[in-house]
């Protein structure tokens, strides 16, 4: 990918960026006992070696602006500290042993990167490090929380949003939001998060 847009754009490599996400949006490129789905990785690529040509042809004059704010429980490490010194990850429970701690805290800053552009919309970049669905396990493809947060974000401030979240592959995001109740709502959750955003910085 790399090659293709440095050599067709005439960029150089270090004024690009790669950054990982674990978005639950895809399809199977191939994890434990789950086959890979035939030629997803090779379209994946092809993908956004297009979307860098699109995104470099659109190119246009932009201020940038970068706010973060911290966050309260909106997500936890799900790896444990059992009872007999052990670490053990979700699958704590039922193993005989206790959980007596996690292992670590979550980082709970939520950062944001606003660009604005001569002629076009703003666009608005969003990095929290926690899993994009809330507690409880599903086989269904579930980016809820990338997907409400967007949507949340682009209904209040007519953006073009994206939420991203790194690896995040043990941390989880939570569903006790506020201490006296549980929600498995991504709506809310969204809300919540865009609230701290608000704050962040005016828009």
């Amino acid at each position: 990918m790399l090659d293709a847009l440095t050599k067709d754009l005439g960029l150089p490599e270090k004024n690009i960026i790669l950054s990982g996400a674990h978005s639950h949006a895809s399809v199977s490129a191939g994890h434990d006992h789950i086959p890979a789905v035939m030629n997803y990785r090779e379209k994946f690529v092809a993908g956004l070696i297009e979307a860098g040509k699109l995104a470099f042809a659109d190119r246009k004059p932009a201020e940038f602006y970068i706010g973060s704010a911290i966050t309260e429980r909106m997500s936890f490490v799900r790896r444990y500290i059992m009872d007999d010194g052990s670490l053990c990850g979700d699958n704590a429970y039922g193993t005989g042993t206790k959980a007596v701690a996690h292992e670590s805290q979550a980082d709970p800053e939520l950062q944001i990167l606003k660009i604005t552009r001569e002629g076009g919309k703003a666009i608005m970049l969003f990095n929290f490090q926690g899993h994009p669905h809330l507690e409880g396990k599903t086989k269904m493809l579930s980016a809820q929380l990338p997907g409400w947060t967007r949507m949340e974000a682009e209904r209040r401030w007519d953006v073009h949003a994206m939420y991203w979240n790194g690896g995040a592959g043990n941390l989880n995001s939570h569903s006790r939001i506020k201490p006296e109740t549980r929600t498995k709502d991504p709506e809310e959750w969204a809300r919540i998060m865009m609230d701290y955003a608000e704050n962040a910085f005016p828009h």
